[in-house]
């Protein structure tokens, strides 16, 4: 299931800028379950707080989120190819790196050697 894709500006009404913040600067640029009921066991609850998940649940409850992306350093793109080779998925290099899942996708997407399609010429 893809991701809904949550503004900045509509995470911040829902939960307030400083959690917004917050929750930008730990996950922004991955997706993200929100569980339907906010409990103070859920991953997210020592992050944001019980309030805030009470909240994003109440609006965003059993769907996905695209975090943003607030960060603004310089795409990494020659260590994104690395860890790609490496084996690492999408996600963790997000994290790692602080780029957005589909900038790595992307990245992977335009890094994969072109399929050269024969010609009739070439036999």
């Amino acid at each position: 299931m893809a991701a809904v894709w949550v503004s900045y500006g509509e995470l911040a009404s829902v939960i307030g800028d400083e959690m917004a913040r917050v929750l930008c600067r730990l996950r922004g640029g991955v997706s993200l379950h929100i569980p339907k009921q906010a409990t103070a066991d859920a991953v997210l609850a020592p992050f944001i707080g019980l309030p805030a998940l009470r909240a994003l649940a109440s609006v965003y409850g059993g769907l996905t989120i695209a975090v943003p992306n607030r960060r603004r350093d310089e795409p990494r793109k020659g260590q994104v190819i690395e860890m790609l080779e490496a084996g690492m998925s999408a996600r963790d290099i997000a994290l790692q790196l602080d780029v957005t899942e589909r900038y790595v996708r992307h990245v992977r997407a335009c890094a994969r050697p072109s399929i050269k399609q024969a010609s009739l010429f070439d036999f």
